[in-house]
């Protein structure tokens, strides 16, 4: 991943905790995203990915972000309720360029959006394979 520009190099072959969540965001959205559309939504918020120094929010900020609100949603049955959540979110996030914060919930938005898709269609594949 290194080689397609969607992680910087590894330290003395050695992930960090930024590395690692951008390498867990990229495998979340691979069953419902093609990998050239994941690697579009993340350079939405943080440019080039091989580069650290442009980014709007760091890749762990961004995983833990994503994950804690996931499994929040499941207890939500309405978009409205969702909405709240995810600006309450980002009620403390410092917004390195104006714009930024819309940026980043933008992206959130999107990929809850595509995990509830690919959990859709394991639910699908489970359920045509339960068919007699």
């Amino acid at each position: 991943w290194v080689k397609r520009g969607f992680l910087t190099s590894p330290v003395g072959k050695r992930y960090t905790l930024r590395q690692l969540c951008r390498i867990l965001n990229i495998n979340m959205l691979r069953g419902s995203m093609p990998i050239d559309r994941i690697c579009h939504l993340l350079s939405f918020v943080n440019g080039d990915l091989s580069d650290e120094s442009d980014d709007m929010i760091d890749d762990s900020q961004l995983y833990f972000m994503f994950v804690s609100l996931a499994s929040r949603m499941k207890e939500l049955h309405d978009y409205e309720a969702g909405a709240k959540l995810l600006d309450a979110y980002l009620t403390h996030y410092e917004e390195p360029v104006p714009g930024a914060r819309e940026r980043v919930a933008q992206v959130l938005r999107i990929m809850l959006t595509a995990h509830l898709a690919a959990r859709l269609m394991q639910e699908t594949e489970k359920m045509l394979g339960n068919l007699h």
